[in-house]
């Protein structure tokens, strides 16, 4: 089975609220934990936190930039390309926008619970993952203390149920930070990413924003997938506004089976 490691970005009052996180098989799970504990452990770090990581406070304190790029390295290279990284960030007031649009497709959903729904849609529809995921099912791990977490609990029941998914979203939980390195390790994307998708954002696709270092990094050992939804940029060629919107027509949509 897949597992699916998710954390929220962006919930206290900024303008784009991100949820991102990385994708493997339990088995490629199993044998990264330990090896990403162990350099964590070495550099002292009992619980890693992306804003602390770029505020270079303890348990970083002191740290260069050469260090931390170092060490997201280090870390990132024990993936071997096993992980795939998948991020969705929507923006408040575009989201409020599709709100007054249309009150009744957005009557139960906030903007994290939308993002939920558009990963799994994105991970479902997936030209290369769906097909293996649906085969092998997939759960999805998430930070817990949200307060959209029973939101996105009732979504995922939701979508679970359609017969479109053939069975393949297996289960849902919500672990603390604490509970193991691959949360954190989707702390660590999603922080960048919603920096990065911030920047897009602002700029409305007038301008090529330069990648973020450690998102390099991170592709350089992994693919990884971030966007805007609700059709924000249409420069990142996101179809996200389509999923988001019609959901009542999700089996049409998975049909098709766009690639990412």
């Amino acid at each position: 089975m897949f597992q699916c490691y998710l954390d929220d970005s962006g919930t206290s009052g900024l303008p784009i609220v991100t949820l991102g996180g990385f994708v493997a098989h339990m088995s490629h799970w199993e044998r990264l934990e330990p090896l990403v504990d162990a350099i964590m452990i070495r550099e002292g770090i009992d619980v890693f936190h992306a804003k602390q990581f770029q505020d270079t406070d303890t348990p970083f304190k002191g740290w260069e930039k050469r260090r931390k790029l170092e060490f997201a390295d280090t870390v990132f290279s024990t993936c071997q390309g096993s992980l795939q990284g998948i991020a969705i960030a929507i923006g408040r007031e575009s989201f409020e926008q599709g709100r007054k649009r249309n009150p009744k497709q957005f009557s139960r959903s906030s903007v994290m619970g939308s993002c939920f729904v558009a990963i799994m849609i994105k991970l479902i529809t997936h030209l290369q993952l769906g097909p293996v995921i649906k085969e092998h099912g997939i759960s999805f791990l998430l930070e817990s203390g949200n307060v959209n977490n029973s939101e996105i609990e009732k979504r995922f029941g939701e979508l679970a149920k359609m017969p479109v998914f053939e069975g393949a979203l297996r289960s849902i939980s919500f672990i603390p930070k604490s509970h193991c390195r691959a949360i954190q390790l989707a702390d660590f994307f999603v922080f960048y990413s919603r920096r990065q998708l911030s920047k897009d954002y602002k700029s409305k696709g007038r301008i090529i924003i330069p990648e973020c270092p450690y998102l390099a990094t991170m592709k350089r050992y992994g693919p990884i997938h971030h966007d805007l939804g609700m059709g924000e940029i249409k420069s990142t060629g996101s179809k996200l506004g389509v999923e988001l919107k019609n959901l009542s027509d999700l089996s049409a949509l998975v049909r098709k089976n766009p690639n990412s």
